[in-house]
């Protein structure tokens, strides 16, 4: 997957930028679709590891890890945690992971192989145990 910068527009006529992880355009296009946005226009990033070379901070991720627990214990579908948790995290990056974790799970993955797509986020013993 490459990471692209897209500028979208929403059914209120809004623009949005944003970083978003796809195979290619058309998947892309297809993403933000599902999000409620059009896509006006995108260009690839640097070939870089999942989005940048920026870890997550411990704090973040105790948090999300605490929260998920939480979410779930309480009978919350994971799907809706998950949409739950993006929407609450305070780092843009980790917004962006949590999204495409969400989309990796609707199209039938595991948690665990949508944690390993995201190597600077969740180390292999992070995703082993999940």
């Amino acid at each position: 997957m490459a990471l692209y910068a897209y500028k979208a527009i929403d059914a209120d006529g809004k623009t949005a930028k944003g970083l978003q992880d796809a195979a290619n355009l058309i998947d892309l296009e297809m993403r933000l679709k599902r999000g409620g946005l059009d896509l006006i226009s995108a260009r690839e990033e640097a070939n870089t590891s999942s989005f940048g070379a920026t870890r997550i901070k411990r704090v973040a991720l105790i948090t999300f890890f605490f929260n998920l627990e939480q979410l779930t214990r309480a009978g919350v579908p994971l799907l809706e945690c998950l949409a739950d948790l993006r929407d609450t995290m305070e780092e843009a990056t980790f917004r962006e992971i949590i999204a495409n974790m969400v989309e990796s799970i609707e199209s039938g993955k595991k948690l665990s192989q949508a944690m390993a797509e995201h190597p600077n986020a969740f180390d292999k013993i992070t995703v082993n145990l999940t």
